[in-house]
């Protein structure tokens, strides 16, 4: 739980600061690959409880 909510913190910094919202769809198709790793990972490690 608190782990989930470090990550929902980081993800709102990161819109606050801007780097989210600076993604154009060319940027944002650069990274899509890395972003969508970092998600399966998680998946993997919670056995998908977010699911």
């Amino acid at each position: 739980m608190v782990k989930h909510k470090t990550g929902v913190t980081n993800e709102l910094f990161h819109k606050l600061i801007g780097s989210v919202n600076t993604l154009t769809p060319k940027k944002f198709e650069s990274k899509h690959l890395e972003l969508s790793e970092h998600v399966w990972e998680g998946m993997r490690n919670t056995d998908s409880r977010e699911c």
